[in-house]
């Protein structure tokens, strides 16, 4: 909001609530359930990798149709849905689509370290992550497009970083199953 005219934020808001709010709650959902399993497996000494593995694609399907749907046809739908005048929120999400289906899987499978107990993992990477997103304060002179795709490329780095914790927690895990059942 700084930086930009109220028209920009409102564009960006727009795209936001539009794209990410829908994938959050679906998020949030599949997260309760998989605390709760990844828990009894946990209690069991069960392995969590291949369950995690086929929800990890199953939700890079989902997040593939989105991608797919927005980058043909968001300014379309945007206008539809919105008004005409809300066409250049759709022209945005082309753009930022990419960052937040990248949250929503990442997100979606997070409660691993929850569940394995891998707090201060999770509050380094969220140090992280603030650090990374708020470093856009350093472009202020940037053209808006550009500012969003800098900040998708934060994000999709901060993510992927995300993702490579999740899975060393898992192969960690995994392997201190194998190990007690030796």
């Amino acid at each position: 909001n700084k930086f930009f005219s109220v028209q920009y934020t409102g564009y960006f808001d727009l795209t936001q609530v539009a794209l990410v709010a829908p994938m959050s709650l679906i998020s949030v959902s599949i997260s309760q359930v998989l605390l709760q399993n990844i828990s009894e497996k946990k209690n069991n000494r069960e392995g969590i990798r291949d369950k995690i593995f086929k929800l990890g694609l199953l939700l890079t399907g989902v997040g593939i149709v989105c991608i797919f749907v927005i980058v043909f046809f968001g300014p379309q739908l945007f206008s539809f849905v919105f008004g005409s005048k809300w066409e250049l929120s759709g022209q945005y999400s082309r753009i930022l689509i990419f960052a937040y289906v990248i949250r929503f899987i990442i997100s979606s499978i997070s409660i691993v370290l929850i569940s394995l107990e891998k707090i201060k993992l999770l509050s380094l990477w969220q140090i992280l992550y603030f650090v990374l997103v708020g470093s856009l304060i350093f472009f202020p002179g940037l053209p808006f497009e550009n500012f969003i795709k800098l900040f998708v490329v934060l994000n999709l780095l901060a993510y992927l970083i995300y993702a490579v914790i999740i899975y060393r927690v898992i192969n960690t895990y995994e392997k201190s199953i194998l190990i007690s059942q030796t």
